[in-house]
């Protein structure tokens, strides 16, 4: 019968719910609860399947803290961002967490997890909260804790808050040490004459595992009101954008809502990757109208599962991705993807330390997503200048060792719906381990095709210059094919 079921029994089959439900996201889920790499390392290479691995890193986990609680493994799962692993436990078990026995037994364990002190240290809300005491005498903790110099200068440029620099410290040297424990942390402060935040750890051991507190400190922002707040950046800060003004290169904001011109989109399949290197220029115009081009609308207003955009450098890229976010924001497209987020390489190389979606987005879209829960069905990444990100070949080979934990981050994204830019060569890299999707659309940007071009200097060339540009790219064949191109055409409509 059901109560029959130990305690004992009952943790078994949620562990067991769980390794299922984190799947391939072991890794990850290892490193959030304080395994070592070496630990972590041993479970990859003993164990084949997904689901082992898994379990295995809940075994070694109970290991280090003895018999954990329900709802210690509830607090685990709401700080790792998988509510929807909890709310399936909890209607699938209802009955037996009801139980008056059960109950008892969870009460029971709670106490022994209480008087288990090392077990502080692989609480969430423990380092979140100690970490806030820490200040700005979290690199003198570091040093004292044995965390090289350059793991310390790496938290320090990836993170401006010093109660983040502080969390990362600590969730370094718990990666770092097979078995840290709280003596050696306590050793650590009073070498650096904090009592006061020995005092603070011996409060946190009482506390950390209240529910309530752990339910304060998640308490997330409804998905509307993210929603609304993400389409107000992006109507704010892209519906003008800075665009060099030639000759004298100083940048003059451009409504991108109403001088944004149709580039010419391809399939990529059709395109060859090296058309601007093996082309004439003067054939390059004449190569890129034997395509048939796709509209902006029949991309767009159609939901892809992954669409990846190529191109060379100034063909518009940007402007698309930007375009589209301007178009999100107005209901136009996307119309029931609740929430998108643009993410621009150049930025992520900053980060390199940040290990995973939630993590980007908190330093990000801070202001805006306050640790909230993404669902998988309801957000999209739209992901510009994959080419520039510094860990590309790290990420195309994921049977590489990385120790970049930024390429797990990025890696992870391909679980969402994402839009996904870059050069030619980086598209092409980058496809073949998109496979997780069958909708996908490649597309690759070949600029103006004619009568973009004859659109653009119609409404963007004042009246007495129009005729001169005109005749200009009439007469020579070089300038009408680099005309195709957004930016070089902007530089020859205002130089001539």
């Amino acid at each position: 019968s059901r109560n029959k079921l130990t305690s004992d029994e009952l943790l078994s089959k949620f562990c067991g719910e769980i390794s299922y439900k984190i799947g391939s996201d072991w890794l990850r889920w290892g490193r959030h609860l304080g395994l070592s790499d070496s630990d972590l390392d041993n479970i990859g290479s003993d164990n084949k399947s997904i689901y082992e691995k898994c379990d295995n890193v809940l075994k070694k986990w109970k290991q280090k803290i003895g018999n954990p609680s329900w709802e210690l493994l509830k607090i685990e799962l709401i700080a790792f961002h998988r509510n929807d692993i909890v709310i399936e436990i909890e209607k699938k078990f209802g009955d037996y967490l009801s139980s008056p026995k059960m109950g008892n037994i969870r009460m029971e364990e709670s106490s022994v997890f209480q008087k288990n002190d090392e077990s502080i240290l692989f609480s969430q809300v423990f380092k979140f909260k100690f970490s806030d005491s820490v200040g700005v005498d979290w690199r003198t903790l570091g040093c004292l804790l044995n965390i090289k110099d350059n793991h310390l200068d790496m938290i320090n440029q990836d993170y401006t808050k010093t109660n983040e620099k502080a969390y990362f410290m600590l969730s370094k040297w718990m990666q770092m040490n097979k078995n840290p424990t709280l003596e050696e942390l306590k050793t650590a402060l009073k070498n650096m004459e904090r009592i006061d935040l020995i005092r603070k750890l011996d409060e946190l051991t009482k506390t950390s595992n209240s529910p309530e507190i752990t339910h304060r400190f998640y308490s997330q922002k409804d998905t509307s009101e993210i929603c609304t707040a993400l389409k107000n950046c992006y109507l704010v800060n892209y519906g003008k954008i800075n665009e060099i003004q030639p000759p004298s290169k100083v940048p003059a904001n451009v409504d991108l809502l109403h001088q944004f011109v149709d580039l010419c989109i391809v399939d990529a399949v059709n395109a060859q990757m090296d058309v601007l290197f093996s082309v004439e220029r003067k054939k390059f115009l004449e190569k890129q109208m034997s395509y048939t081009p796709i509209s902006y609308s029949e991309i767009f207003m159609k939901e892809k599962s992954v669409t990846l955009v190529s191109g060379i450098a100034g063909i518009g890229k940007t402007w698309l991705l930007r375009k589209c976010l301007l178009d999100w924001s107005n209901n136009l497209i996307w119309k029931i993807v609740e929430l998108v987020f643009y993410l621009e390489c150049r930025k992520l190389n900053q980060h390199q330390n940040i290990s995973n979606i939630n993590e980007l987005l908190n330093v990000f879209y801070k202001d805006i997503t306050n640790d909230f829960n993404i669902r998988n069905n309801t957000a999209m990444f739209i992901i510009d200048g994959l080419d520039e990100f510094k860990y590309l070949n790290e990420l195309v080979n994921p049977n590489l060792t990385c120790s970049y934990p930024i390429v797990n981050a990025l890696a992870e994204i391909r679980k969402y719906k994402s839009v996904v830019a870059g050069r030619v060569y980086a598209i092409d890299r980058y496809q073949s381990i998109s496979t997780e999707h069958s909708d996908k659309l490649i597309i690759q940007i070949m600029g103006f095709n004619e009568n973009g071009i004859n659109d653009y200097v119609e409404n963007n060339v004042k009246e007495e210059k129009k005729e001169v540009v005109r005749a200009t790219l009439k007469r020579s064949p070089f300038a009408k094919a680099m005309a195709s191109v957004p930016f070089y055409l902007s530089c020859i409509s205002k130089i001539i």
